[in-house]
């Protein structure tokens, strides 16, 4: 890991699934009391193998109605009291926000003290939004480490490198089974190229997202 200040966590190589899993593992399984933000449904599809870690109170909330959620609510103004959240997931969501700083200070204002948000973001991902659900926003690591600049601690993960970002381009981004391993196949091979040719994959300059701990 590299430390980027007293609060500012960067890890040196992309996210792995593996690492990802556990990292969603740990966080579940320690919950006390945990907000879904922006879910849109119960539990968001790459959450929902985890439900069963869960052992406390959750809450699902969105803007749009659903028999599916728990919660109708704004991120900007979400209808919890001060310090009484221990954990809150914002899963790909504050790109599909108008004011993603006001969201981010909203939930620190309902994290207890102690208390944590797991959050995924966008960096060199395509546009993803309708005319319903609107995609505003992509984050560089600049972008990411200002927005959660409140917090005391931060972990930022990248999702993928620069060989990562070519292969989904490659494959239009498709999340099949067959383009998936395409992609990872891509990846290597460009890895090794880019490598020959001395281009240094700094996934902190080029990758597909991040996933961030943010600790109040």
């Amino acid at each position: 890991m590299a430390d980027n200040g007293p609060n500012v966590i960067l890890h040196k190589e992309p996210i792995t699934d593996d690492v990802e899993n556990a990292l969603i593992d740990r966080i579940f399984s320690n919950a006390k009391l945990m907000l879904d933000l922006g879910a849109g449904h119960r539990r968001n599809a790459r959450l929902g193998s985890f439900k069963d870690r869960l052992k406390c109170p959750s809450f699902c909330m969105d803007l749009r109605f659903s028999t599916t959620i728990d919660v109708n609510g704004n991120l900007e103004n979400l209808p919890f009291k001060d310090n009484s959240v221990h954990t809150a997931v914002c899963w790909s969501v504050l790109e599909h926000v108008h004011e993603p700083q006001r969201c981010v200070e909203s939930i620190h204002r309902v994290l207890g003290s102690g208390g944590l948000l797991l959050v995924q973001l966008p960096f060199l991902y395509p546009l993803h939004g309708t005319k319903d659900e609107v995609d505003c926003y992509r984050f560089t690591l600049f972008g990411v480490q200002y927005l959660f600049r409140q917090f005391s601690r931060v972990e930022i993960f990248s999702k993928g490198d620069y060989a990562d970002v070519l292969a989904w381009l490659m494959v239009n981004f498709n999340k099949g089974t067959l383009a998936g391993l395409t992609q990872t196949i891509l990846a290597r091979v460009f890895r090794i190229l880019l490598a020959l040719f001395g281009k240094r994959l700094n996934p902190w300059h080029n990758n597909t997202g991040w996933v961030i701990v943010a600790y109040k």
